[in-house]
């Protein structure tokens, strides 16, 4: 919801809730990476690139990186239409691997040819 209000070029700072054994709350930057072509439907739209980074503090990210803990960037693409719209969203849900998430656009059939009699 965040990255959908950003405008193209900008970086927000917030604070959310990590479900740890104890939770904590630490910082995360949505910062603007570039543009990607990415494709709804049959059309090619611009998406904006957004990379998630948590800022876990000098002395817990030197802990986290030795012991192999680091959370990597979650990456997020969001059309800047009109309406911003979710296209596209790459990053680990948990300590386990990187889940993709996307959008898929919604098809209508072909109408059934009229049966001749």
């Amino acid at each position: 919801m965040i990255a959908k209000n950003l405008r193209i070029g900008d970086t927000a700072n917030v604070h959310i809730v990590a479900f740890t054994p104890k939770p904590r709350l630490i910082g995360l930057q949505v910062a603007f990476v570039g543009t990607d072509t990415v494709m709804l439907g049959a059309r090619a739209v611009p998406a904006a690139h957004f990379a998630l980074k948590p800022q876990l503090g000098a002395l817990t990210a030197f802990f986290a990186k030795l012991l192999g803990k680091l959370p990597p960037d979650s990456h997020l693409w969001i059309v800047m239409d009109r309406v911003p719209a979710f296209i596209r969203s790459e990053g680990p849900l948990y300590s386990g691997p990187v889940w993709r998430l996307s959008l898929t656009a919604a098809v209508r059939p072909k109408a059934a040819p009229p049966k001749s009699q």
